[in-house]
């Protein structure tokens, strides 16, 4: 009641608007029988104590937290300095800092406990099931001369505008990349958090990228820009300049990851030009898979891994590549079918997969290493050629049967992803 009372004076004074007066002290004395403590009469005019509530009422400014420590210690009757006051407010921050470093260092022992109990199963799982033979390599891609014509539109043309990236025109990055790269003039940096140093043509190269699947969105801009990117590979791949077709491959299956809602320009030629230099892309992207895997089975395992997502787009497999970029290949999160229950729960080293989920079995057929039909055979075996082991079992959640702990339903896992990330 006491700390009531004491709280009316302060917020409001004997008329809800000036400040406290001794009269309003006085009475208030009166009315509890008692006298309030000195402190109270010692602090006319303190902006803690005294302050008349703003009008309209709004939270009121606090200047310095050193004058409630103050107001605090004089109203209990202790003597303490400003100083003090601030030492020992300074001694809570750094206690509680402490205390939040144990609790997020806790977390992360936790976290990393479970994922490594995780792959501790999944592995041991692994040795028990069927052994499989060795990868089966990528045959080379059959070729021919001015097989899928693709046209570059001038870079006077209107279309420039009129087809726009992330960023805007995209026009003035495929001259400089069209260009000699020693020669390629200044340009400025849209990854600004990036640190490792860059030529000026490393830097449009991935300014074009940057405008081209900014936050796995599609851009009406790929439609001008794949050809190019096609005509760029095939001189990269001409002169055997290993690590920039592995960047053009990373770009181009990046960019047609985010083309699967059917968007169209309304120039047909422009789209026969697009869809032709994507085949004609993935005519390189064969035979770099075909001859060449050594030059990227040396890079760690996440670039790899990317890799492979950037290869199923480009090989036909687009949805499929989306999904497993949004999901950054360690996530399930999975919209049931049947009776729409959210799942966001599935997370690796948060959650045990098979929980909800049962692996798909291992294909009882051997890939011809040329066949792009059924990507449950090409894309396992792929995930092997490139020594990705755990890239195999998190794979294998994906192409499996989900059941939904809500209605119990049993989905295919890939079904349930889709309803989540391409679902109205």
């Amino acid at each position: 009641m006491i700390a009531e009372e004491l709280l009316k004076i302060k917020s409001f004074g004997s008329d809800r608007k000036s400040a406290v007066t001794e009269g309003d002290i006085s009475q208030k004395e009166a009315e509890l029988g008692f006298c309030l403590p000195a402190a109270l009469r010692e602090l006319s005019g303190h902006p803690i104590y005294n302050a008349a509530p703003p009008e309209p009422p709004r939270e009121r400014e606090l200047l310095s937290i050193a004058l409630v420590l103050q107001f605090l210690c004089d109203f209990a009757g202790i003597e303490a300095s400003e100083e003090e006051c601030y030492m020992e407010l300074e001694k809570q921050a750094k206690r509680a800092e402490r205390q939040q470093q144990a609790e997020w260092q806790q977390q992360a022992d936790m976290e990393k406990q479970a994922a490594a109990s995780f792959w501790k199963k999944a592995f041991r799982k692994k040795r028990t099931r069927r052994k499989l033979g060795p990868a089966v390599p990528f045959q080379p891609a059959e070729r021919k001369q001015d097989q899928y014509p693709y046209a570059l539109h001038d870079f006077n043309s209107p279309l420039w505008e009129s087809y726009r990236g992330a960023y805007g025109n995209i026009e003035d990055y495929l001259v400089i990349l069209m260009g000699e790269r020693e020669k390629a003039p200044e340009t400025f940096k849209l990854c600004r958090l990036e640190n490792v140093p860059k030529t000026n043509y490393e830097l449009a190269f991935d300014n074009l990228c940057e405008n081209l699947w900014h936050q796995m969105s599609f851009y009406p801009a790929a439609w001008l820009a794949l050809p190019y990117l096609a005509r760029l590979m095939e001189g990269w791949e001409r002169e055997k300049d290993l690590e920039w077709v592995f960047r053009g491959i990373m770009a181009a299956g990046s960019f047609l990851a985010t083309d699967v809602y059917g968007d169209r320009p309304d120039e047909e030629d422009i789209y026969e030009s697009y869809r032709n230099a994507g085949l004609r892309i993935c005519a390189v992207t064969i035979d770099f898979l075909a001859g060449n895997l050594d030059c990227v089975r040396e890079k760690a395992v996440q670039r790899r891994r990317e890799f492979a997502m950037a290869v199923t787009a480009i090989l036909g497999e687009q949805k499929l590549a989306y999904m497993l970029s949004l999901s950054g290949f360690n996530s399930y999160y999975i919209v049931c079918p049947e009776c729409e229950n959210c799942d966001e729960d599935m997370e690796v080293g948060y959650f045990e997969p098979s929980e909800r989920m049962k692996r798909a079995k291992a294909p009882s057929g051997k890939w011809d290493g040329r066949s792009l039909e059924d990507v449950r055979l090409w894309l396992p075996n792929l995930f092997k050629l490139l020594e990705d082991e755990e890239g195999e079992e998190l794979l294998a959640y994906y192409f499996g049967t989900y059941v939904c702990p809500e209605c119990g339903k049993k989905t295919p896992v890939l079904t349930g992803m889709e309803g989540y990330y391409l679902g109205e």
